[in-house]
C-alpha cells in the first residue's frame, strides 16, 4: 500500500509540474504578445515572466514612494523612454533601518536623487487640472503647491458633482469644515501600548458622521480617519 501511495504521489507531482510548466509557457506567450503589460515594481525583478522582456516605454506610477533600487530595476526594462508619474512634494519612501546606506538608497525618492525640487524643472510636465475634490478642498493644497511652482485648477464637474454632498449636514453649504475643540479642553491619554486616544474627539467624530448620514434624500459615504490605532479602536467600539 505504501509503495502504491508513493507511486500515486509521484504521478500527481509529475502532472502538477507539467501543468505548471504549461501555464508558465502560456503566461510567457501572453506577455510577449501584449503591447501593454501592467505589473508591480516587485514583480519586475522577482518574476521570471519579465526576465527577457524589454519595452519601448516604461511608466512608473506613484514613483515618490518607490524604493530607489526597485525603481532602477524597473527602469532597466525600457529601451527608449521612461515616464515617472508622481509628486515630488509627497513623503519619501519608508525605510526602518537607520544606517547611512539605508538613508542614501532606500529613504530617498527618485525626485530627491534627480534633484527635482520645483515644478519649474524642465524635466517636469505638471498636470494642471484636478478632477477629484470639491474646489474648496483642492484650494488648500493648491496654495501650498503654488510655492513650489505648481498650479492647477479644478474641473467644473468637481463643483457640480460634489454639490449634493456639500449641502448635507453637519454644515450645509460648506465643503471644508474645521472643528476647534480647544474650548472644550479635551484630554488625550494613552493605552497600555502607548498609543494616544481622546474620548471627546472620538465622540465628536462619530456624532458628525451620524449627522452626515442622517441628511434626508442623500446617502453619502463617510470615512473617519485617525492617526493612532488606539483612537481607531475607540471609535470602532462607539
Amino acid at each position: 500500500l505504501h509503495e502504491a501511495m508513493q507511486g500515486i504521489r509521484h504521478d500527481l507531482q509529475g502532472t502538477l509540474d507539467r501543468l505548471e510548466n504549461e501555464i508558465a509557457q502560456i503566461e510567457q506567450a501572453l506577455v510577449r504578445g501584449s503591447r501593454i503589460v501592467a505589473t508591480t515594481l516587485t514583480r519586475t525583478y522577482t518574476s521570471r515572466l519579465l526576465d527577457d522582456q524589454r519595452f519601448d516605454t516604461v511608466i512608473i506610477d506613484e514613483a515618490s514612494m518607490a524604493l530607489a533600487p526597485a525603481l532602477f530595476c524597473t527602469l532597466a526594462l525600457a529601451t527608449s523612454r521612461v515616464i515617472i508619474v508622481g509628486d515630488f512634494l509627497q513623503l519619501a519612501p519608508i525605510a526602518s533601518a537607520k544606517t547611512q546606506a539605508t538613508k542614501h538608497w532606500l529613504a530617498r525618492s527618485i525626485y530627491d536623487i534627480a534633484q527635482i525640487t520645483s515644478g519649474r524643472d524642465p524635466r517636469v510636465v505638471p498636470l494642471s487640472m484636478q478632477y477629484r475634490m470639491h474646489p474648496d478642498i483642492a484650494n488648500v493644497s493648491r496654495r501650498l503647491y503654488a510655492r513650489a511652482g505648481l498650479s492647477y485648477v479644478s474641473a467644473p464637474s468637481t463643483l457640480t458633482d460634489r454639490s449634493q454632498t456639500a449641502e448635507a449636514a453637519p454644515a450645509p453649504g460648506h465643503s471644508l469644515i474645521f472643528c476647534n475643540t480647544e474650548p472644550a479642553h479635551p484630554v488625550t491619554v494613552r493605552d497600555a501600548k502607548g498609543s494616544p486616544f481622546n474620548l471627546y474627539h472620538a465622540l465628536l467624530a462619530v456624532r458628525l458622521a451620524q449627522q452626515a448620514l442622517s441628511t434626508p434624500g442623500h446617502l453619502p459615504t463617510v470615512s473617519i480617519i485617525c492617526p493612532y490605532r488606539a483612537q481607531v479602536n475607540l471609535i470602532e467600539r462607539l
